[in-house]
């Protein structure tokens, strides 16, 4: 679906689904990739990398958010209320968590605590914390275009009656005089 030109009210609306899909695809390819290191841990036996446990809860803070977004940005393009309010929260709360995510590794590689965690790994929670700010402002914007669409119809038109014409009577009408339009 084509984004629309600047100045349609619809245009943060298609930009903030657009954005969620596309957040919710990352974050379910995030999640195969440490659904794939949980199972290489899983089959190492015990000791061989990680606590389980906890890979699958961290399985968990990417699938969940993934699928939720994507289901969001399914149903903001049919203009639902509900949906922007959910996106908004969720993606509160993702930009939270990528911002701890951010301050802990900054913190890691200003401290120096062993191993340095390297300048992309911090890179990465930025880029997320951007694209969630980023998400968080078209969702704001987005609502007026969700009213829009609630008063005036999916056409862009409301509800338009359609009225007989007033009946003519007939000992009125002068036959020598042309009908008027």
């Amino acid at each position: 679906m084509a984004i629309p030109p600047k100045g349609h009210p619809d245009r943060p609306l298609r930009l903030a689904a657009r954005s969620m899909m596309g957040l919710g695809v990352i974050l379910l390819v995030l999640s195969t990739c440490a659904g794939i290191g949980l199972g290489i841990a899983l089959a190492r036996g015990p000791g061989g990398g990680g606590t389980p446990l906890l890979a699958a809860v961290g399985l968990f803070f990417y699938v969940a958010p993934g699928v939720a977004l994507i289901v969001c940005s399914i149903y903001l393009k049919r203009y639902r209320m509900w949906a922007a309010i959910v996106g908004l929260v969720l993606a509160g709360m993702a930009c939270l968590f990528s911002l701890v995510m951010l301050l802990g590794f900054v913190f890691a590689t200003v401290s120096g605590g062993g191993e340095s965690i390297g300048l992309l790994l911090t890179l990465i929670p930025l880029l997320f914390v951007a694209a969630f700010i980023q998400l968080i402002v078209h969702l704001a914007r987005s609502f007026n275009a969700i009213r829009i669409h609630q008063v005036q119809g999916p056409q862009g038109h409301g509800f338009q009656p359609i009225y007989a014409a007033e009946p003519v009577d007939p000992l009125q009408i002068d036959p020598y005089q042309p009908p008027t339009t």
